[in-house]
């Protein structure tokens, strides 16, 4: 008896509603052509813009001067190159150098109609976009409007110029660490030199001119030793320098303590295959420290020579590892506005307006007298 009462009511109301659509179909008629016509008048006038895309690959780490450079200290991932740096790329495009000579080669304050320089700077960032592909490529693309030929045009000056800016960055990098370089090596020559000249006074004014060959495995075991110490204590310098990576600097720490105990060790040693340096007399121990550093010195000289050389070499070489895979294309088909979808949003919308209007006026005609009653009472 419930279900059936329920039904009737259902019914009841589907009659309702059908009886008030045909009591207002002129309204709603009316309703439906004004905003459509509306709707398509204001759909052919309004600009049409054309999207450009192109893909950016990006090649591997080869073509990195800097990284190739780095991996002889065992910095792996410093260098630019590689898919880990897509992001890094992506925000070259989105920078105030990017953008003004954006502004400057094609107009675009005068084509935006742009007051100030912060304003045609927000424009920019609205009409282009680059996003991450997640496949080692990325995407640069521009919006313009009326003419898909000038969007083609700009997205293909985006990519040339975030191009010399990759390879400038790059360069200035490299430079760097060869100046680093450089300097690090200059300071290991004076030091050699003089302690070269030290070793001179002391043979001199004391006579002697060698220990026995027994000690010569300690020596030659520091000097491993201090040469691989010196080779990290470089690298962690340059990190803390020029990176901001404390797990890395917290692994050179480490190896650099490992190190520093054994050189440690061979200095006290008790193996009667070697002698330990803080055993032999004073003036014996003060000639083999002459000895050692010089060998120390020599080595670390030379390993800084060849590395400051490929450096020099390298930096002449350097290329951008930035690819267009998919030259900007000039589109056929306008980006925006989709007009068969919004019209169908727009015809939408006034459907539910409109049975929602005339509903309420529904309501309002039945119950006019309750409603001013309560309108009286509230004043």
């Amino acid at each position: 008896m419930q279900s059936k009462t329920t039904a009737n009511k259902e019914q009841s109301s589907i009659l309702y509603f059908i009886k008030l659509l045909l009591k207002n179909w002129k309204f709603l008629l009316a309703t439906y052509i004004t905003v459509g016509i509306t709707t398509v008048i204001i759909l052919l006038v309004i600009p049409k813009w054309y999207k450009s895309e192109a893909t950016v690959v990006v090649l591997g780490d080869k073509n990195s001067a800097l990284a190739s450079m780095m991996s002889q200290f065992n910095a792996f991932g410093i260098g630019l190159g590689g898919q880990s740096n897509i992001e890094t790329y992506m925000e070259y495009v989105h920078t105030k150098k990017m953008y003004n000579q954006l502004i400057d080669k094609f107009n675009l304050d005068e084509v935006y109609e742009s007051t100030f320089i912060e304003d045609t700077y927000e424009i920019i960032f609205q009409k282009l976009s680059v996003t991450n592909n997640e496949n080692n490529t990325f995407k640069i693309s521009y919006q313009y409007e009326e003419n898909p030929e000038k969007a083609a045009e700009i997205t293909q000056f985006i990519f040339d110029k975030l191009d010399e800016i990759v390879l400038e960055v790059d360069k200035a990098e490299a430079t760097n660490f060869l100046s680093y370089i450089e300097t690090y090596y200059n300071d290991t020559r004076s030091t050699l030199d003089s302690t070269m000249d030290s070793l001179v006074q002391f043979q001199e004014k004391t006579g002697i001119l060698d220990i026995e060959i027994q000690t010569q495995a300690t020596i030659e075991g520091l000097a491993e030793l201090e040469m691989q110490r010196i080779k990290y204590e470089i690298e962690r310098n340059y990190v803390t320098e020029v990176f901001e990576d404390r797990s890395k600097l917290v692994e050179l720490d480490t190896r650099i303590s490992a190190i520093q105990a054994k050189i440690n060790n061979l200095l006290k040693n008790s193996n009667s295959a070697l002698v330990a340096l803080n055993d032999i007399p004073k003036q014996g121990a003060r000639f083999l420290q002459f000895k050692r550093d010089i060998l120390v010195g020599e080595k670390v000289a030379e390993f800084l020579r060849l590395q400051y050389e490929q450096a020099l070499l390298d930096q002449n070489k350097i290329n951008s590892n930035l690819y267009l895979l998919d030259p900007p294309n000039i589109p056929e088909k306008r980006f925006k506005p989709q007009r068969a979808k919004l019209l169908v949003t727009v015809m939408f919308f006034t459907v539910v307006l409109s049975l929602l209007f005339i509903k309420i006026k529904e309501f309002y005609n039945n119950n006019r007298e309750y409603i001013m009653g309560i309108l009286k009472e509230s004043d």
